[in-house]
């Protein structure tokens, strides 16, 4: 283990070292000053970060006890930090899947979309962290660490409060084999408590915001975004292929009457998809193409044969998320709860998905030992390519 842990960190630290002297990243040069204001005592807040600022007090406060409040140094506080992720990784995949703990823990280390922002002065891998160390504790029945853990994941990425109802699912047990009335009630409050407090102080949060979780209203209006969905399920198909594929094989399987619902569902989808395809936030913007993600939205948006190819794809990505065998039913809450987080955000970007990625990873049911290797590879050659290009500027948001 020490050895499995020592690599990996080590391989972490060795991207660091090489990008040292980098200068800031896009988005960094709003974060890495908030934290450097937060590490010198000073509470203002930059009004462009419409967000609540849990990632830059935390980080502020190690760079605070540090005395060092270089970018380099940040980086490298954001990276550790973001290593405590795949130990809390390891310890869900040690209870679901034993014997797959250490292929599927170096899959999460290297996933493309994850790898990127590793170590630089964003909030979105910390958020992970801590959602998965909620998860850990939900499934050691631990809902006091559970709630803490979910606490800090919403103060640092408010939309992590969604996942409070599979974490609430997973500490209350199988509900539906349970004897309904006042003694079930009672003792299911007796064990998800501290998870319901922590959704009524995100609610009270919400009343005195103005009826808005993160910044002020004309920042981030409230209204749903289908077309981050639909992303979303490309990328499905890109980084989760066997597991399409899979999918479409159960469908077919259950019989003709299955698979014409099937049909029925994508053509109300491929409607939908073309009444609601909008590119509705600043950001996605074609002007801003050295965003990989840009590029492909706006050949979607103004290409038949690119909109041709979504169509194609979108129900694979369906089928994958929502038929992939997953290690417990009452998981399957994953898949609706990852859509709605995604449904609510108009900003269309990857690291967006990333907490859906990784409880995606940890939950699946396992392929071939062949095929697990394969796949981690494949990332790992990915977040390579990936990381090397976002240094020029051809990826990050």
């Amino acid at each position: 283990m020490a050895l499995f842990f020592g690599l990996l960190l080590a391989s972490w630290l060795a991207m660091v070292w090489g990008y040292r002297h980098h200068h800031v990243l896009i988005d960094e040069r709003w974060h890495a000053p908030q934290v450097q204001r937060f590490s010198h005592g000073d509470f203002s807040l930059d009004p462009e970060l419409a967000m609540t600022p849990g990632y830059h007090a935390l980080a502020g406060a190690v760079i605070y006890l540090v005395g060092d409040d270089s970018l380099a140094m940040i980086r490298l506080v954001t990276l550790l930090g973001s290593f405590a992720g795949v130990v809390f990784f390891y310890r869900i995949v040690g209870q679901l899947w034993p014997q797959e703990r250490w292929v599927r823990t170096a899959q999460y280390a290297f996933f493309p979309l994850f790898f990127p922002f590793l170590f630089l002065a964003y909030s979105d891998v910390w958020g992970v962290v801590f959602l998965l160390g909620a998860v850990d504790a939900a499934l050691r029945k631990k809902a006091g660490w559970c709630a803490l853990a979910l606490a800090v994941a919403v103060v640092i990425r408010p939309p992590a409060i969604l996942w409070g109802w599979l974490l609430w699912v997973m500490v209350a047990g199988d509900l539906r084999e349970a004897k309904r009335g006042w003694p079930w009630l009672q003792q299911v409050l007796r064990q998800t408590w501290p998870l319901l407090l922590v959704a009524a102080g995100f609610l009270a949060f919400v009343v005195w915001n103005g009826g808005v979780a993160i910044g002020p209203r004309e920042k981030v209006p409230v209204s749903c975004y289908p077309t981050n969905v639909w992303f979303f399920l490309g990328l499905v198909v890109i980084f989760f292929p066997i597991q399409c594929g899979r999918a479409v094989g159960v469908i077919w399987a259950r019989g003709r009457r299955t698979v014409w619902r099937g049909l029925g569902i994508v053509v109300v989808l491929w409607l939908i998809f073309g009444a609601t395809f909008h590119l509705a936030h600043i950001f996605n913007r074609i002007n801003m193409d050295y965003m990989i993600h840009n590029i492909v939205l706006y050949q979607v948006a103004t290409q038949p044969w690119a909109r041709l190819v979504a169509l194609a794809i979108l129900p694979l990505g369906l089928a994958g998320w929502f038929f992939t065998p997953l290690a417990q039913e009452r998981l399957r809450w994953m898949g609706l709860l990852a859509v709605v987080s995604v449904l609510v955000i108009p900003h269309i970007d990857p690291r967006y998905y990333l907490p859906a990625c990784a409880l995606f990873l940890a939950f699946r049911e396992p392929l071939s030992r062949r095929v697990e290797w394969t796949m981690t590879v494949l990332y790992a050659i990915g977040a390579a390519v990936l990381t090397s290009t976002s240094f020029r500027l051809l990826y990050f948001p």
